[in-house]
């Protein structure tokens, strides 16, 4: 069975919310076509029954993306064919532009303020540090008290060095401000934010926890990944710069953040008379 082999091989390689999504992928898989030795001509038969079933988009995106993922690794000599292979299935069945406006996921400032000022202490400092470093709900609990970059901080901020989504390697910073607060509040043994039990906090339990509070004090339940659009949002709004905030918030490309989040419309209002015509 491909999800046996799989969970043998990648169970400790791959985060743990990353990896149920994966699973998911793997387990309509097996209920379609169950070849377990991934062929081209079973990722597209996979891909067909799905669309005749009835799934999103999104999901179809989602598992073509896996299970393309595996199919190349498994290659041997023909690595370069099979991307070939690959690219002729998602023309056929990637659905391009698939929620392209992220910024309408996003909460405005009130909505934050609402949220900070009435949650429990301790989810309040959860939802302020993620909307104000972009980071995703996994990387901020994934910070430890030892991945501090005592040379790039200073009075006013403190800086942290992270492994985020495709474990890319980057340095992030809380203000200190706030990071003391967290600090009181939480009294982590290794990691910033611990359970009461001095445990590494669970995102799916806090991503649980923000849409119940919020949907009681706003009236939306938003998750935790929210709070990240809301950053980039935010920022851009305020004239940040949006190759600043790419890199700030782990984006593969400049280009990726401008799509999703930037779709400003050129109006009259912005229009201004720069030249004299000619009388």
């Amino acid at each position: 069975m491909i999800i046996q082999k799989v969970n043998s091989e990648n169970s400790n390689k791959i985060k743990s919310n990353t990896y149920l999504a994966y699973i998911g992928t793997l387990k309509r898989y097996s209920a379609t076509v169950n070849d377990p030795e991934l062929s081209k001509e079973s990722i597209v038969l996979h891909l067909q029954l799905l669309k005749k079933a009835g799934y999103k988009p999104s999901v179809i995106n989602f598992d073509f993306e896996r299970l393309s993922a595996e199919y190349l690794s498994r290659a041997k000599d023909d690595l370069t064919e099979r991307k070939k292979e690959l690219k002729k299935i998602k023309n056929v069945f990637y659905t391009k532009n698939l929620n392209s406006n992220y910024s309408v996921k996003s909460i405005d400032e009130d909505d934050i303020q609402k949220l900070i000022d009435s949650c429990p202490l301790r989810l309040s400092l959860i939802i302020e540090a993620l909307v104000t470093t972009g980071l995703r709900i996994s990387e901020l609990l994934s910070i430890r008290l030892m991945d501090e970059e005592k040379l790039l901080s200073n009075e006013h901020v403190t800086y942290f060095s992270i492994i985020g989504k495709g474990n890319k390697y980057r340095k992030v910073f809380i203000l200190n401000e706030i990071l003391d607060r967290i600090k009181s509040a939480y009294r982590g043994r290794t990691y910033l934010f611990e359970s009461v039990f001095q445990n590494k906090m669970n995102s799916n339990y806090v991503t649980r926890e923000i849409n119940k509070h919020s949907g009681k004090l706003i009236g939306k339940n938003i998750h935790a990944h929210t709070l990240r659009h809301s950053f980039i949002t935010i920022s851009i709004k305020n004239g940040v710069p949006i190759d600043a905030i790419s890199r700030a918030v782990g984006h593969s490309s400049v280009s990726f953040t401008l799509s999703k989040y930037s779709h400003n419309i050129y109006t009259p209002e912005m229009a201004k008379i720069l030249f004299k015509g000619k009388k």
